[in-house]
């Protein structure tokens, strides 16, 4: 007969599964410190960052090409910051994403850079005639209020998914921006200038309303998503105190 060793006392067990816990939560902590740390160490000014500065950058630029007394040339070079705009708009997020750049100070620029150069670009429509007020007025107060209620979820640790119509909205924008960019470098050249105002007119208007739709279902959307997590915290706290 073969004779079986004698088990461990329980409270040899015990001890044994409680200083296994131990290094299993030292281990988990010595990770997080870690990755803490290489947080920390990870430059702020990287190459997403610094698209996110020249797309700042290009904004004012954008207005002094397109509002000045340059001709053509102004028009052509309006044009080509508006790709640059475009850009580094797509870039600087992909490369932040695939390349593990993403940093606070991205956070912050990336939205920062689209209110400024979308504005931009708007007020020059607006200086020369192609926009009125109440369509900057609707472009910049939805793509405003979005950046930063963005910006304010995730300082809370919860991140608002872009929608659809965010997404529709930002492709009609660009769209709408190179094609009025293109008409005014036309009508600079000497190709039917009241045709191409009147077209960009129209153009820029529905820009605008269907950024203002976009705003409102943005804003229906978030405070759906608030009643839903406030009546999840409630069931929440309705179990634990029938647990209690």
């Amino acid at each position: 007969m073969t004779r079986q060793a004698p088990s461990a006392p329980p409270g040899r067990a015990l001890f044994g599964c409680a200083r296994r816990g131990a290094g299993l939560r030292s281990a988990a902590e010595s990770v997080a410190i870690r990755d803490a740390a290489v947080l920390r160490a990870r430059p702020e000014m990287n190459l997403p960052n610094l698209l996110s500065c020249c797309r700042i950058a290009c904004g004012p630029l954008f207005i002094l090409c397109f509002v000045g007394p340059f001709g053509w040339i102004g028009k052509l070079l309006a044009l080509m910051l508006a790709l640059a705009i475009e850009a580094t708009d797509i870039l600087d997020g992909r490369i932040a994403r695939r390349r593990n750049l993403v940093t606070d100070l991205g956070r912050f620029l990336d939205p920062f850079a689209d209110s400024v150069s979308r504005a931009s670009v708007f007020l020059a429509f607006m200086a020369v005639g192609i926009a009125e007020v109440w369509m900057l007025a609707l472009i910049v107060y939805r793509d405003t209020m979005v950046a930063y209620v963005r910006i304010w979820s995730m300082r809370r640790g919860t991140v608002q998914a872009a929608r659809i119509s965010g997404k529709i909205k930002a492709v009609v924008q660009g769209a709408a921006i190179h094609v009025v960019c293109a008409g005014a470098l036309a009508a600079a050249l000497g190709w039917r200038p009241d045709l191409v105002h009147r077209v960009s007119w129209w153009i820029v208007a529905a820009v605008s309303v269907i950024t203002a739709a976009s705003g409102i279902e943005y804003a229906v959307g978030l405070k759906k998503g608030a009643a839903v997590g406030a009546k999840d915290q409630q069931e929440d706290r309705e179990q634990e105190e029938v647990g209690s």
